[in-house]
């Protein structure tokens, strides 16, 4: 994980939601849902996918479009 990560507290677990969801933008062109996400970490409930997007919005990793669905966009 790199310096800067670590520097504002991004988890590993984090981390690797956030690469999910850059590589799934730059494939598809929009964001994942939070089934993509919550099958692609292993987690086992949606709410824990809201969790970790919750902390990482925090940590201004991330945003949301009001409104939409498939709303994250990496900042």
């Amino acid at each position: 994980m790199s310096e800067d990560l670590i520097k504002y507290g991004v988890t590993p677990k984090q981390k690797k939601v956030m690469d999910f969801i850059k590589s799934y933008i730059k494939k598809n062109g929009y964001s994942p849902s939070y089934e993509e996400i919550k099958k692609a970490s292993k987690f086992k409930a949606k709410s824990h996918v809201n969790q970790v997007l919750n902390q990482l919005k925090d940590r201004n990793v991330l945003t949301f479009k009001k409104g939409k669905s498939r709303s994250v966009v990496m900042l």
